[in-house]
């Protein structure tokens, strides 16, 4: 017993003197010696909290209550534990549990003084921008109500010059903290950030009135922002979103949605994915982070506008970790307050970012889709994969998330975008495709290469012998006979012939290649014609004229 007592001894010394990789390193020593010690536990759970591994501590904290289940101490400790994570109802379960057990004359009034801050005290500004859609507003506003506890946040409505009738509508609803009328339509960037000034809590959550909200979304997306530290800006998935950020669903009523969203939404570290970029039509992130990142730039003219890519990817350049939620689900209308203008809108916003960065803030080609169709080709077993012209790595994380045995690397031409993009995710710079180094690989994706307007055949060429003698090469070859490509004479436009015979030069021998379709269903009868007779005069076929690319799958 004296033993035991020198050893917690020790480690609580070396915790005072904050020399915690020490305290660590020491206490594993006696993990056997100590399995039916609740102190050794609670012990190991402070030094994991004070290195703010609060996922670890937690796991401690509550092994030490499950040998005694009245040890105050580690009670305090999970309560604080889940209050940084912002798990209030946990925290002050566990802080009542330490009142009841504490014999600390001192600690009683403390613990008095966190539970009454922790249970009514908001925890989260909810932003909520709208103009004009007013039975959307409603449904958005129905849903936040129904799945938020209204205890844990403000909500501050931003009304940007509608005229439809939402100004009364929002003067009845009782709920909302505060409302900011606009008399003028002043747009997205400009609404959330009079909506992000006028908060008055440390997490912000911003929440487009085409967003409905689902079970559980606000624990859910609260664990993650608070999982690590330099966490940035957290955004669920939805069935329909920008950057990859949407998954199929079958549902058809609001009804089905919400079951649909109560079965999926479960929280799971493991279903968090890093990001260097995400929608924020509804988004999380903590205040102190957007005020160091410095809000949005307010020269976006509107969503859809690039000022989303500019925010996180600016917090990714600042080291943040941007992640999207796959645990949390919401269901998105679709940018109906944006549609019309959209086009223009892209146009202005891209020139803007290009201007401020120094490079475009485009990202490569469809990697959800591209995933689907190699499930059927990469087996589960540490293969590896270069891609080639990697953007800023959103295909990449997905790769990462979907394969997690692969050993994955990428290499981007752009110095700037290889810089973001290579931060947390293993993406290299490379000043021409034919340099980088010749070494075999089981997978090569060809993403940004075939972009590239101006495509140097050697550097493909160079590409399609990065496979070893197994291998596959996968990507979107540019279609020469789309109807969108024919009168220009850009380098990376390829003939279904000429996809063909640059595989089999290559010793390609197995392939399938698959036609990617531009959609038709809005195009007048007239244009229908237009496109019929234009594809009679080529001599080729009415769908071979609307195919935007081909996506190839090939191997030796």
């Amino acid at each position: 017993m004296g033993q035991e007592m020198k050893v917690l001894q020790k480690v609580e010394r070396y915790i005072t003197e904050n020399r915690l990789d020490e305290a660590l390193e020491f206490i594993n020593r006696f993990h056997s010696s100590f399995i039916n010690n609740t102190e050794y536990f609670n012990l190991m759970g402070v030094i994991y909290l004070k290195l703010e591994n609060y996922k670890a501590a937690i796991e401690s904290f509550e092994k030490s209550l499950l040998i005694d289940n009245e040890n105050a101490d580690a009670s305090y400790n999970l309560a604080y534990s889940f209050e940084k994570l912002g798990c209030i109802n946990d925290a002050n379960k566990y802080y009542e549990l330490s009142y009841h057990f504490t014999k600390d004359d001192s600690l009683i009034e403390e613990l008095r003084e966190r539970k009454k801050r922790t249970s009514k005290s908001p925890k989260t500004s909810v932003i909520a921008l709208m103009y004009n859609h007013l039975d959307t507003t409603k449904k958005c506003f129905e849903y936040l109500v129904k799945y938020t506890d209204l205890k844990e946040v403000e909500i501050i409505a931003v009304n940007n010059g509608s005229a439809d009738g939402t100004k009364d509508w929002l003067e009845e609803q009782t709920y909302i903290s505060k409302i900011i009328h606009l008399k003028e339509n002043v747009g997205l960037t400009k609404g959330y950030n009079l909506g992000i000034k006028a908060a008055t809590c440390n997490e912000i959550f911003l929440l487009a009135n085409d967003i409905l909200l689902t079970p559980n979304w606000l624990d859910n997306l609260r664990a993650c922002l608070y999982h690590e530290e330099n966490v940035g800006v957290v955004s669920p998935i939805m069935n329909v979103a920008a950057y990859h950020q949407d998954i199929p669903v079958q549902y058809k009523t609001f009804e089905e949605m919400e079951e649909f969203a109560l079965t999926y939404n479960k929280s799971n570290p493991e279903k968090w994915q890093y990001r260097t970029m995400v929608v924020t039509c509804c988004a999380f992130a903590k205040r102190r982070v957007l005020e160091k990142i410095g809000y949005f730039d307010e020269r976006y003219p509107a969503a859809g506008s690039y000022c989303d890519v500019d925010l996180t990817l600016t917090a990714t350049e600042m080291g943040y970790k941007n992640y999207v939620c796959y645990d949390t689900f919401v269901h998105h209308y679709g940018s109906q307050t944006i549609s019309k203008g959209l086009a223009i809108n892209l146009k202005l916003g891209k020139g803007l970012f290009r201007e401020k960065k120094g490079y475009c803030g485009d990202e490569n080609s469809g990697t959800n889709s591209l995933v689907l169709q190699l499930r059927q080709f990469i087996q589960n077993q540490p293969d590896s994969l270069i891609e080639i012209g990697t953007g800023f790595g959103i295909s990449s994380s997905i790769f990462n998330y979907n394969f997690p045995y692969i050993q994955y690397v990428g290499y981007e031409k752009n110095r700037t975008v290889a810089d973001i993009a290579g931060k947390f995710l293993d993406i290299k710079y490379v000043d021409n495709y034919k340099n980088i180094p010749l070494i075999k690989y089981d997978y090569v994706f060809l993403n940004g290469i075939l972009m590239e307007k101006n495509l140097d055949l050697k550097s493909l060429e160079y590409a399609l012998s990065l496979t070893n003698d197994r291998g596959f090469i996968f990507g979107y070859f540019q279609n020469k006979d789309f109807i969108g490509n024919l009168n220009v004479n850009y380098k990376n436009t390829f003939t279904n012939e000429g996809i063909i015979e640059l595989l089999m030069n290559h010793e390609y021998s197995s392939y399938e290649i698959i036609p990617c379709k531009v959609s038709i269903k809005d195009q007048t009868i007239e244009a229908k014609e237009v496109c019929q007779r234009l594809a009679d005069v080529r001599n080729i076929s009415y769908e071979l004229l609307l195919t935007s690319s081909f996506l190839v799958l090939a191997n030796k």
